[in-house]
């Protein structure tokens, strides 16, 4: 009687190891649709934005560069934490700007300066930079160091504009997981703008710098409201702003995480 007894003690402990597993599975596979990305994740559904191949960069956008390899347990934590990017030169120059630069600009990714329509989803750099305003973004696993234009209609509230701007997307990856940096060359004094993320995110990682250094006390947000993401889930709009005399060189928004989410920009308003 003891052996059919751990025999079917053991058959139960494998079916509960069976529902256990499926049950992570689902569960994984329900915040990615709800917007979340894992570093350990090859493949992100997030190509449904649009592509699924490897999408052409936009005209003057550097060639998506080989994957970064993922940092040791020693090395520097990933995102603007260890942003060692930037050259000295560039720090410099704008350092020696003074404040207040440039004219007032409204940017909303639909046109583009000279009056083209943007194609999403598509790498961009510098093509708002007439506007005062550059792009870029880090990652340690991302193919890209290049944000792209979006048809964010699946991420955004309805009856909002078509496109904005998020991470990279890298053909089968999809989105990937990284921080986004919004650059001013001219060191506008005010900068705002509508992002858009999972609302498991308590708090959406924004930081302003000026200076080569951290500002703190200086990002204002305002609730944009939630709202169901086509399906993926519950989202969160919030309208930020950034105000401060020393002048603004960049705006960090970190969606590394944990855990990795994505993280949609829109409606950029900047202030000399």
């Amino acid at each position: 009687m003891t052996r059919p007894r751990r025999a079917s003690a053991l058959v139960r402990r494998i079916a509960l190891l069976a529902l256990l597993a499926v049950a992570g599975l689902l569960g994984f596979s329900a915040l990615r649709d709800a917007g979340f990305r894992f570093r350990w994740d090859p493949v992100a559904d997030g190509a449904r934005a649009g592509a699924d191949a490897t999408p052409p960069a936009a005209p003057g956008a550097a060639s998506p560069q080989a994957a970064v390899a993922p940092p040791s347990r020693d090395a520097a934590p990933a995102g603007e934490r260890a942003d060692t990017t930037r050259s000295s030169a560039t720090h410099s120059a704008s350092a020696d700007l003074l404040p207040g630069g440039g004219d007032p600009a409204h940017i909303d990714f639909e046109t583009l300066p000279g009056g083209g329509v943007p194609c999403a989803p598509c790498a961009v750099s510098d093509e708002w930079e007439s506007e005062g305003l550059r792009v870029s973004f880090r990652s340690w696993t991302a193919g890209s160091t290049l944000p792209f234009v979006l048809d964010g209609r699946e991420y955004l509230p309805a009856g909002r504009g078509r496109l904005a701007l998020g991470p990279a997307l890298q053909g089968e990856r999809g989105l990937e997981v990284g921080v986004l940096r919004l650059e001013f060359p001219r060191r506008p004094r005010a900068v705002s703008f509508r992002l858009f993320g999972p609302d498991l995110i308590d708090r959406f990682a924004v930081t302003a710098w000026s200076g080569g250094r951290a500002l703190e006390g200086v990002v204002e947000r305002a609730p944009g409201g939630r709202y169901d993401a086509s399906g993926r889930g519950s989202f969160r709009a919030e309208r930020i702003t950034v105000r401060t005399p020393e002048g603004i060189d960049r705006i960090t928004l970190d969606g590394w995480g944990p855990p990795g989410h994505i993280l949609l920009v829109d409606d950029v308003v900047i202030t000399p």
